[in-house]
């Protein structure tokens, strides 16, 4: 399995998020609904894009993934959450799908791709309920990323560089935005 280096920044703090929650409701195993948490809450991580791209708005989806959670077995003593068979399968799928990338690092998407994979998991089962499928996450992916690879720690801020950091002036033009340029 993966180790805590071969993970992406915010992979890294997804998961982290999704220890936290498994901790603050004293579950007894961090399941794949606590990593889906720990995705969809990160503002400026590419799950959310994702999710946005494929009309799942992530706000709209947070409560349900919360609902999830409080319904999920809970300790009756002092002790620490185990991993469950059903996240440790979606970690395994996560670097599997990683190398398949052709990427150096697990990152959020490998990570979301990995929940999907867990077959009659409730955060499976919510996610097709919205209609989110290994295929459309590829599909609104290569929108996203294109052909890029993650090839460091930080890839979410390479991703759509032109779009966060440029403007697109012919778009400008069209809508009369632009000041005319005469004898410049």
């Amino acid at each position: 399995m993966a180790t805590n280096q071969q993970f992406t920044e915010k992979a890294r703090e997804a998961v982290l998020a999704g220890q936290q929650i498994t901790e603050e409701k004293k579950l007894a195993q961090y399941e794949p609904e606590a990593l889906l948490y720990g995705l969809v809450e990160q503002s400026d991580g590419v799950v959310p894009q994702i999710l946005q791209r494929l009309g799942v708005s992530p706000a709209e989806l947070a409560p349900e993934i919360t609902q999830l959670l409080d319904r999920a077995p809970k300790l009756q003593y002092s002790a620490d959450a185990v991993v469950s068979s059903g996240l440790r399968r979606a970690l395994q799928t996560a670097e599997a799908e990683a190398r398949q990338f052709g990427d150096e690092y697990i990152s959020a998407e490998h990570l979301l791709l990995g929940i999907l994979s867990v077959e009659r998991s409730p955060a499976e089962a919510l996610l097709r309920r919205y209609n989110v499928s290994k295929d459309r996450v590829l599909g609104a992916l290569s929108e996203i990323r294109g052909n890029q690879r993650v090839t460091d720690p930080n890839p979410e801020g390479k991703y759509q560089a032109l779009v966060m950091y440029g403007r697109d002036l012919t778009a400008y033009a069209e809508q009369g935005r632009l000041d005319p340029v005469i004898g410049r």
